[in-house]
């Protein structure tokens, strides 16, 4: 029998459909890993992550502050954990195909192959490549490691180049953390200075056009 399995058959043939404390948990874990219950100690914080997750999975109850109840999952993962651990994952799938089936996720699968990719550079579009796309405002792209860019724009026909927010969603409050919490547009025309340094820049190198990132 496995350590979990044996924590929730020592729980109910001691408590049955009873309330224990959180102690009453810890020395229960003690005991299922082998260990002298007679030198058992508890510690704040022991098992705790653990603890939250038979808590999530509703294998145990919170009736009220340090008040716990074996949850029907908990009574049956006592009896037979390979049922209960099926059942788990069933409802983690269904939970999960739920929430990507919401009206503003169903679309979501089409961008996962985003996910992992490393930003190797940030730049602004340079002046041909905005008038290339008939744009008044150049937008701070962010060029990929597998050789593609994100460019934002101001809608879905690309009428524009557009701005995005960069938003700190960590929990705890980091001053600063972010430096620019707007990733601004700028102006892409270019003025006469701009225009007289780039041709300078092209005929130093014996080229005649084209335009500097």
């Amino acid at each position: 029998m496995k350590i979990k399995q044996q924590i929730f058959v020592n729980l109910f043939n001691k408590f049955d459909d009873k309330p224990f404390t959180l102690k009453d948990i810890r020395e229960q874990v003690w005991i299922a890993q082998g260990k002298n219950p007679k030198k058992f100690i508890s510690k704040q914080g022991y098992y705790n992550n653990t603890i939250a997750d038979w808590l999530t999975d509703r294998l145990l109850i919170k009736e009220a502050k340090n008040t716990y109840k074996l949850g029907l999952y908990g009574i049956q993962y006592s009896k037979n954990p390979n049922k209960v651990n099926a059942m788990l994952r069933e409802l983690t799938q269904n939970a999960q195909d739920y929430v990507n089936n919401l009206p503003h996720n169903k679309y979501r699968s089409r961008f996962t192959h985003l996910i992992g990719r490393k930003i190797v550079n940030v730049r602004h579009l340079n002046p041909k490549e905005c008038d290339d796309l008939g744009w008044y405002k150049s937008p701070l792209t962010l060029e990929l490691d597998d050789g593609t860019i994100l460019i934002p724009q101001t809608d879905d026909e690309g009428n524009d180049g557009g701005a995005m927010m960069h938003l700190d969603l960590d929990t705890r409050w980091r001053n600063n953390y972010i430096e620019e919490d707007v990733l601004f547009t700028i102006d892409a025309q270019q003025s006469e200075e701009e225009i007289s340094k780039e041709k300078e820049y092209y005929l130093n190198r014996g080229m005649t056009s084209g335009t500097i990132d």
